[in-house]
């Protein structure tokens, strides 16, 4: 593999039960879920995995894994013995999020096939279904599903909303990654690159990485959301939910200690500057 492209989508999938009456409504259901096609090949053979999770950094990380595993392994489709997912999972897993958001979700798809999943995704289940039919092109992917799901007897609608989380280009020498958050009300940019090493080191390791800022940036979010709680009286500073709070400060100090690793490994640069997202927020007291 020479060239490698992969995007990060942030996803709402509204279903809508297409005969609720007046007498027996049925209010349209949200999902909401992360998901990151790898596109992975040999000389021979090719097949598509599909992450999706909960959150934008958990499916990165699931991602910089499987990655890993593929260009040490080869496919997942071929080998003699089965990929251990479960193990991935756990390995993914830190002991913050185990503490702290243990309902975390992950549902993996080879081929259009569940391979792992954490919870049941029914629906997730039958849009990757009709989306490995052609994975150039996910927006077919919707009138498809609809079409599986009629002919298993239901008539549903299904309206999709996505919106683009990150960007990775690796070209055989430079890896690339423009990362989309939410900041202030509004979509942010910002753009990283890494030289040095090779393609099966630095994309993982630069899955990792945009996970970090991710994750980082969602933190400062939930402490400034938790500090307004407190000003306003609505939480008291001995609640059982300010555990995670008060734990924020180090997984910020542990986040910045693996970037610091990555920028000491590979010649990294940004652009328009690097953010500074691994420390509270100044209006926050901790």
């Amino acid at each position: 593999m020479q060239d490698f492209n992969a995007t990060l989508v942030r996803e709402k999938l509204t279903i809508t039960d297409k005969v609720a009456t007046a007498d027996d409504p049925l209010a349209p259901v949200d999902v909401r879920s992360n998901r990151l096609l790898l596109p992975l090949s040999d000389r021979m053979n090719g097949e598509t995995l599909v992450i999706r999770a909960q959150s934008m950094h958990m499916t990165l990380r699931i991602a910089a894994k499987v990655f890993y595993s593929y260009h040490k392994n080869g496919l997942f489709s071929r080998r003699a013995e089965t990929y251990d997912w479960q193990n991935m999972w756990d390995m993914v897993l830190t002991m913050h999020d185990r503490k702290y958001t243990p309902d975390t979700w992950a549902a993996l798809y080879l081929n259009g096939k569940p391979v792992f999943r954490t919870a049941d995704m029914p629906f997730m289940d039958v849009v990757e279904a009709a989306a490995v039919k052609d994975p150039d092109d996910y927006d077919k992917t919707i009138s498809a599903a609809e079409a599986l799901l009629a002919g298993s007897g239901h008539a549903l609608r299904l309206d999709q909303l996505t919106k683009v989380g990150a960007i990775f280009h690796d070209d055989g020498k430079h890896l690339r990654c423009g990362i989309i958050h939410r900041a202030d009300g509004r979509d942010t940019t910002f753009n990283f690159s890494a030289a040095n090493g090779e393609l099966f080191s630095r994309v993982p390791q630069g899955f990792n990485i945009a996970a970090a800022y991710l994750e980082a940036i969602d933190i400062r979010h939930y402490m400034r959301a938790t500090f307004k709680q407190l000003q306003k009286g609505t939480i008291s500073k001995n609640a059982p939910e300010m555990a995670r709070f008060y734990a924020s400060p180090q997984r910020l100090r542990d986040l910045r200690k693996s970037l610091q690793s990555f920028e000491e490994h590979f010649d990294v640069k940004y652009r328009p500057e690097k953010p500074e997202v691994f420390t509270p927020p100044k209006e926050v007291a901790v």
